[in-house]
């Protein structure tokens, strides 16, 4: 069955209708920025995705961040436990989602937004609030990652980042 919009339109105005989709599916790189985000960066790899790629810091390596080049020394796994390198992955990426904890340090977060910026890929900041007030995830977490990253987002319980890694089409 035609739908009334179909019925409405003639063969000449069918010619000007756009036939792809309206949204293509993203190139997506997760960075988990701690070992409590690495957790949820796991279980979140687990599930189905298109073109979603997860990545934590490895544990054996957390060397003092003191400038975005320091990045090429950190080292990063892919949530299967394959060595990464994330710069490289922040250059193939369409989007890259930051997760960080609030009240942890957040200079990861601030070095690879910055490294995103400078590739021109779009950033955002996922800070868990843990149950903080605002302020306090504010004052602990979020000066310095709030201008290296196109927005920072505050929530309660991980499920909005898979809520929000399905309506990115990852």
């Amino acid at each position: 069955m035609q739908s009334e919009s179909a019925r409405a339109t003639t063969s000449a105005e069918s010619a000007f209708r756009v036939q792809s989709p309206n949204s293509r599916s993203r190139f997506i790189k997760v960075i988990a920025t701690d070992s409590s985000s690495s957790r949820i960066a796991h279980h979140l790899a687990e599930l189905s995705w298109n073109n979603a790629e997860f990545f934590a810091p490895s544990l054996s390596a957390s060397p003092a961040l003191t400038a975005p080049a320091d990045l090429l020394d950190h080292q990063f796994c892919r949530t299967n436990g394959q060595p990464a390198k994330v710069l490289d992955a922040i250059e193939a990426a369409d989007f890259v989602l930051l997760i960080v904890h609030a009240g942890n340090d957040a200079k990861l977060a601030l070095y690879l937004g910055s490294c995103c910026a400078s590739q021109n890929v779009s950033s955002v900041a996922i800070v868990l609030t843990n149950g903080l007030t605002k302020s306090d995830a504010y004052k602990s977490t979020v000066t310095d990652i709030r201008r290296s990253t196109s927005l920072v987002a505050f929530i309660d319980e991980p499920d909005v980042i898979e809520a929000m890694l399905a309506a990115l089409r990852a």
